[in-house]
């Protein structure tokens, strides 16, 4: 009886989650870039909210645009650590929590090798970080303390919010922990 109501609950979450990715899907492609305000500088970003989006970030561009980037929301916040895997382009890493950068990880390297010996960058509690072009913090001045302003709507932090409920769920349920 018990295995019958946990996959129940598995169902609805994956029925949930399935409902938000369409509705997710409509919504970012028909907005799926935003803006952030660093100081006088403003950045045009893409929205990774979804832990696949997360997952393949910039991963495989050959380029970054001037003054673009991408925006990974974390809701709640909670410690981050990124890499450079299969990444082409050098980038700074903008690290923010409480619409404050905490930490400016500057010029990460692209890493082809084995995942296991890929560099992790950041290690702290976030609830966005931003990838921009390497260079760009330096170049506009910017650094950790500096206040951040986003254009973002609520949803992709109730998505990310929602994956997060699964995932923790279904780790509580069946046992077993995901890892980035």
């Amino acid at each position: 009886m018990i295995r019958i109501i946990k996959f129940a609950l598995v169902f609805l979450l994956a029925a949930a989650a399935g409902i938000l990715a369409v509705v997710w899907h409509a919504f970012s492609h028909a907005n799926n870039s935003s803006t952030v305000q660093i100081g006088a500088t403003e950045i045009t970003v893409e929205v990774a909210a979804t832990q696949s989006l997360q997952w393949l970030g910039l991963s495989q561009r050959a380029k970054l645009p001037a003054n673009s980037g991408m925006v990974f929301v974390f809701c709640p916040p909670r410690s981050m650590r990124f890499w450079m895997l299969n990444t082409q382009v050098p980038l700074d890493m903008l690290f923010i929590c409480d619409h404050e950068i905490k930490k400016v990880c500057a010029d990460a390297q692209p890493f082809a090798g084995r995942p296991a010996d890929a560099p992790r960058y950041g290690d702290i509690r976030v609830s966005e970080v931003i990838e921009v072009n390497a260079g760009f913090a330096k170049q506009h001045n910017i650094k950790e303390g500096d206040k951040v302003r986003f254009a973002l709507s609520y949803e992709p932090y109730l998505l990310n919010f929602v994956e997060s409920l699964g995932i923790r769920l279904a780790q509580h349920l069946f046992g077993g922990s995901s890892s980035r």
